[in-house]
């Protein structure tokens, strides 16, 4: 009986605990978020990056 209690205890999270630490690891991902950062956040953020660069280049050019 209690060989049967611990052993209920130990297996009743461990299929969603598995698939947890395997997701945490990256061996899942979600597809939908991954191209979304590949076609609007990262080519966005490059834009926003050489503008910012732009700017303080321009602000460097100005003289004193």
């Amino acid at each position: 009986m209690v060989s049967r209690t611990l052993s209920k205890n130990f297996l009743t999270n461990l299929k969603s605990n598995s698939y947890a630490q395997l997701a945490d690891v990256g061996i899942f991902y979600n597809k939908f978020n991954e191209e979304v950062l590949k076609t609007n956040v990262l080519p966005w953020l490059f834009k926003e990056a050489e503008l910012y660069l732009d700017e303080l280049e321009a602000a460097e050019a100005i003289p004193n």
